[in-house]
């Protein structure tokens, strides 16, 4: 089994490096999530399955935003759709990233200030973290070692829960 899983990790790692040499960017913006092989640590520790299911669709990009249901309509030949602007915010595509940190939805607006309201007591400067920092925070939560664990999720949950209907 160990020898199975070192040949499945292997492959993983030159998936990505040869993907990022061909210029294979969407490949790149899913796997940048995930460069570790094994079981994620949000999906013990997120109870809702309906949340996890939430994140999961949202890393891997399969989900209900207008840029992947564009992509995925092509990708299977069936009646196509090239509308990926966000009905909110003219002019930009409604991609994971937007929804996450942009999109001027009320209602996401609101969560996403609830969010980083509430991270600036945990995290250090987290307003003043890169954009890639804060995706990736919601998407793949690594607070293992935070005292505050079990708050910073139901936060994260609570966001994801807003932001994805």
């Amino acid at each position: 089994l160990q020898r199975l899983q070192d040949q499945y990790r292997q492959q993983y790692s030159n998936f990505l490096t040869e993907n990022s040499q061909h210029g294979k960017t969407r490949i790149l913006e899913i796997c940048r999530v995930n460069q570790e092989y094994g079981k994620q640590w949000y999906l013990s520790n997120i109870h809702s399955q309906s949340i996890r299911q939430k994140i999961t669709r949202l890393r891997i990009d399969a989900n209900n935003l207008n840029d992947s249901r564009s992509r995925n309509h092509r990708l299977c030949k069936s009646t196509t759709t090239n509308n990926v602007m966000c009905e909110y915010c003219k002019g930009k595509k409604e991609t994971v990233e937007h929804r996450i940190l942009h999109c001027l939805k009320p209602e996401f607006v609101r969560a996403r200030e609830n969010l980083q309201n509430c991270l600036e007591n945990y995290i250090e400067n987290y307003r003043d973290r890169n954009d890639n920092f804060k995706v990736q925070f919601v998407l793949k939560p690594c607070i293992k070692s935070n005292n505050n664990m079990n708050d910073i999720m139901k936060l994260i949950c609570n966001f994801v829960k807003n932001i994805y209907n």
